[in-house]
């Protein structure tokens, strides 16, 4: 019940999470999706997420979101992203990233004043929401693996291979503007 306690356990998910897509992108292995244990905590991660998120919205409907609820319901789309990045072979570090990025914005969910409002939102207030905390979100992800990619291109033209780069997918595996 008490929201400190929620807050550190869907963290510590994410976290764990990020840590076993670490882990495999290190040692490279390449189970299958339904082998792999950081799938499996990090749908965890995501579940408790969600209920964490519809608990503070409340049952009723509310659409009144605060910043710290607005980040947290754009984690969960982050979080989403990141569980298909994990089914993606050889992009678990990027993965790794996400997760541990959906974790840090997880924390603010119920922070906030609660907002009442006088009469219920309609089903476009909610489309809105909803499509608005998607986009965010996804541009969220864009711009971390965009950050990845400067860093990954940066050492490649240094000719300095080793380090962290070195879990991140080949630049040749990764979609391009021409098609993916």
């Amino acid at each position: 019940e008490d929201p400190v306690v929620f807050a550190i356990l869907v963290l510590l998910l994410y976290l764990v999470a990020a840590a076993l897509a670490a882990r495999a992108a290190v040692q490279g292995r390449e189970l299958g999706i339904a082998r792999e244990p950081a799938f499996y905590v990090a749908a965890g991660a995501m579940l408790a997420h969600a209920a964490w998120l519809l608990r503070a919205l409340g049952a009723e409907g509310n659409s009144a979101l605060d910043l710290a609820d607005s980040v947290s319901l754009m984690g969960w789309v982050v979080a989403v992203t990141g569980l298909g990045l994990l089914t993606w072979r050889g992009f678990r570090a990027g993965a790794a990233a996400v997760l541990a990025l959906a974790g840090l914005m997880s924390l603010g969910t119920g922070s906030g004043a609660a907002f009442r409002e006088i009469a219920a939102p309609g089903w476009p207030i909610a489309a809105h929401i909803l499509l608005a905390a998607t986009a965010s979100g996804l541009l969220a992800v864009g711009a971390l693996l965009l950050m990845l990619m400067v860093a990954e291109d940066a050492r490649l033209r240094a000719r300095r291979l080793s380090g962290w780069t070195r879990w991140l997918p080949p630049r040749g595996r990764l979609p391009t503007r021409d098609g993916c």
